[in-house]
């Protein structure tokens, strides 16, 4: 066993001290030789462990028996914070377990541990309580635990988690004990680092793959839908240049390139929200937003085109103190895609109503049509990306309401459609209130 221990695939300063105190008169016995065993086998399952929470249970359900630990706590730093991965106590224990219920103490043991990066040693619940006031308090009165230890998961110089274990014998943290220990916390720390390092890798391909997906989505559409709009400038331009249009003619084919200019400054700026939704960067910069506020300068950005269209455009306002907090050019892209739907879908002489109502923490928002409503099985499809109702006109790459569907829950809130064909539709969405 000793011969093994030894061996160069195990050779570290913490094997090499293990096997001198195995090596010492009187110390190998059978114990410690068997302790000796099941760590290697613990070092080898870590060694194979694939993710986090692998190397987790293989420590707290075999690692906490080499070291005859009676209960166990093991936990990673997310973002400079300690979280509880995987934990053990025992049967006779209270419910709370007298690790996790002290793990979180900013002043407890494995707070001043990660702090320092160093092992904290208690030998004693009396000396828990003298260095530790605040964190013993949260220990179970019927706590089997009499002695504890704080160690920091350590790679290189990078800390990656902590282990707090807590034992029934105060023997366990013999010498040889602080051994198993701390090779216990080695093997973790760098069982851990190499996890993570693996993880971050792993996010980074999925996030190439996942933007080289969304450019060749983008391409796609550009290379489709952006000839239209540009077609209609490039021919609206070539007839400006006749110098015998009359000022009507003249004004028409301005007109026209107004219109292309704005569908291509739509389009792209659809185009771009999509990477940023695909790659989860949707940024939001939130404030208190009056709902009458939004709903009247939305009403007002569709009221030409719908006036065009002798359609009836209606806002129902709330009461002026029902406010949301939102992005205000969030919310204003939400209500212009549903409006601007509203008014493409609802033939002449329709109308189109747009209200709010406050419920205990959210605000209703409601865009109704008297459009040729939406069946069934069309509206499984409507908030999904590029797919557009197969009879309509291609003005649009069906990007508006899957865009809307991502402001939306980015902000916390839902949103949803129902309608009937023959009854028009409704869409609405919700946003969280502001007492």
């Amino acid at each position: 066993m000793t011969a093994r221990l030894a061996s160069p695939s195990y050779a570290n300063p913490e094997f090499e001290k293990l096997d001198a105190v195995l090596g010492a008169p009187g110390a190998a016995d059978s114990a410690a030789l068997w302790a000796a065993t099941r760590l290697l086998e613990v070092t080898t399952l870590l060694g194979e462990a694939a993710t986090v929470s692998d190397i987790a249970r293989i420590v707290i359900e075999h690692g906490l028996d080499v070291t005859e630990a009676s209960s166990g706590l093991l936990g990673v730093m997310d973002a400079g914070a300690f979280r509880v991965v995987e934990w053990r106590t025992p049967e006779t224990a209270a419910a709370n377990d007298p690790c996790v219920a002290c793990a979180g103490a900013s002043d407890g043991p494995l707070a001043e541990a990660l702090r320092k990066r160093e092992p904290v040693w208690l030998e004693s619940r009396a000396r828990f309580r003298q260095l530790y006031p605040t964190a013993f308090d949260c220990l179970p009165r019927d706590s089997r635990a009499r002695a504890f230890v704080a160690l920091p998961l350590l790679h290189g110089d990078q800390l990656v988690g902590g282990l707090l274990m807590g034992f029934h014998k105060r023997s366990a943290l013999s010498a040889t004990g602080r051994t198993f220990a701390q090779l216990l916390a080695q093997s973790a720390g760098n069982a851990l680092a190499r996890v993570r390092t693996f993880e971050r890798e792993q996010a980074r391909r999925r996030n190439a793959e996942t933007m080289a997906e969304a450019v060749e989505q983008v391409l796609g559409v550009v290379a489709h839908d952006l000839r239209t709009p540009v077609g209609v400038v490039g021919m609206a331009v070539q007839m400006l240049q006749e110098p015998d249009l009359t000022v009507a003619e003249r004004e028409k084919f301005l007109g026209a390139a107004r219109r292309g200019l704005r569908q291509m400054n739509r389009l792209v700026g659809d185009l771009l929200d999509v990477i940023r939704l695909k790659t989860g960067h949707l940024a939001l910069e939130t404030e208190v937003v009056r709902v009458a506020t939004a709903l009247d300068e939305a009403a007002e950005c569709v009221q030409k085109v719908a006036s065009a269209r002798a359609l009836v455009l209606s806002v129902e306002h709330p009461t002026l103190t029902l406010r949301v907090r939102a992005d205000r050019g969030r919310l204003a892209q939400v209500l212009g895609n549903l409006l601007d739907n509203a008014v493409k879908f609802t033939p002449e002489g329709g109308r189109i109503l747009m209200r709010a109502r406050g419920n205990d923490d959210e605000v209703v928002f409601e865009i109704a049509d008297t459009g040729p409503g939406i069946a069934p099985e069309v509206q499984s499809h409507l908030f999904e990306r590029f797919w557009q109702v197969p009879e309509a006109d291609r003005l649009a790459v069906g990007l508006g309401l899957p865009i809307a569907q991502a402001i939306v829950e980015t902000h916390g809130g839902r949103i949803w459609v129902e309608s009937e064909p023959g009854k028009g539709s409704r869409f609405y969405f919700t946003l969280p209130r502001v007492a």
